[in-house]
């Protein structure tokens, strides 16, 4: 079962990426939580944790580098078919700029 601090990075990413897959840049579906029993028809794009660094790689134990991502969120297929260690022909899309609300509630673009 996935810990609340894995929620909260997902949930984090989720709306740092505007909802959209770091791979195909596909519109996720953000669910909260979905039964381990009903894991055979898990929706192809719900929102799930990407770790960008395989559990095989060494430097994932390092501290990461200033600015480093080691998370991301993405759609469900994406995650399972990078993880099967198939082919995967996508870049990491770049992160979409920062909304920030200014003073007045309006909104602002921000780095």
């Amino acid at each position: 079962m996935p810990s609340v601090y894995n929620r909260e990075r997902r949930r984090f990413w989720f709306e740092r990426q505007q909802g959209k897959c770091c791979w195909c840049d596909k519109p996720m579906l953000w669910i909260e939580r979905w039964p381990a029993e009903r894991s055979g028809d898990t929706p192809l794009l719900m929102c799930t944790l990407e770790h960008l660094r395989t559990r095989a790689d060494s430097a994932r134990r390092d501290k990461p580098a200033k600015g480093e991502r080691r998370t991301a969120a993405a759609c469900f297929q994406c995650n399972r078919l990078r993880a099967s260690g198939r082919y995967w022909p996508w870049p990491l899309l770049p992160l979409p700029p920062i909304i920030a609300q200014g003073d007045d509630g309006a909104s602002t673009m921000g780095g």
